[in-house]
């Protein structure tokens, strides 16, 4: 089975949706992972637009002020995730994908709990341990994720993260990821980035030190073949960084 790739679009730029369509519609990609910004708002022509093509939406997250393990953010977050879920409902999108949280284990899970009803649509999204802010992550390997996934919602894999996460644990990552496999990822998500340094980076494709012969076996190998790339983009209103990242991964031999 071929690699499904897609777009990630912050809601905010919807400049870039319709360009978006148009190189689904050729091919070039598969679907749009779509972050539902906390003023996001689609007017009926743009759902009109992505009515015919596959979705993933992203609730937003701690740069956005969203963070299940996070007690003084909760009615914030939990307001937040509901709205993504109305997106997800109406644009008829396939998956709904949180971060695992900071901070506190027992908060995350009490309101992870307050939506079990959805998780066959519910995707966790693993993390590194450190934050960008220093702060400590959930979910950043298979111990930790499973501690915070007791309803057994679906996992959005991010090599990246899972990497990062390796180095601040001084573990193999390449076994780290190949354990993370066991929860059979429904999506992953790629970027490059440094081996010397514990914070997530989202560089672009051949820009870092990952093995991506190792990681392009790890998807091909998977059940899901489905990969948002979530490489850097320099010019905010074009998708050209993307195709160029897109290339570069089409051309690992493995």
């Amino acid at each position: 089975m071929n690699i499904n790739f897609g777009l990630k679009i912050i809601g905010d730029n919807k400049g870039l949706l319709a360009e978006s369509v148009k190189l689904i519609e050729k091919s070039v990609f598969r679907y749009i992972e779509l972050i539902v910004t906390p003023n996001f708002y689609l007017n009926s022509n743009l759902i009109n637009i992505l009515s015919n093509v596959k979705l993933i939406i992203h609730a937003p997250h701690e740069n956005y002020g969203v963070d299940i393990g996070k007690i003084e953010r909760k009615n914030f977050t939990i307001k937040m995730i509901k709205k993504s879920l109305e997106w997800t409902e109406k644009l008829n999108a396939e998956y709904l994908v949180i971060h695992c949280g900071t901070e506190d284990l027992e908060v995350a899970k009490k309101n992870l709990r307050l939506f079990e009803e959805y998780k066959d649509i519910v995707l966790l999204e693993n993390m590194p341990a450190i934050g960008i802010n220093g702060e400590r992550c959930l979910g950043y390997d298979v111990e930790s994720f499973k501690k915070l996934n007791v309803l057994n919602f679906g996992l959005c894999f991010d090599f990246g993260h899972a990497i990062k996460a390796s180095l601040s644990i001084n573990r193999n990552y390449m076994e780290v990821i190949s354990e993370f496999m066991t929860f059979k990822p429904k999506i992953f998500h790629i970027s490059d980035g440094k081996l010397d340094k514990e914070t997530d980076e989202h560089l672009n494709i051949g820009d870092g030190e990952y093995d991506f012969v190792f990681i392009k076996e790890i998807i091909q190998k998977s059940e899901n073949k489905f990969v948002t790339i979530e490489t850097p983009r320099y010019n905010q209103n074009s998708l050209e960084d993307d195709i160029r990242n897109l290339k570069f991964f089409k051309g690992i031999r493995i």
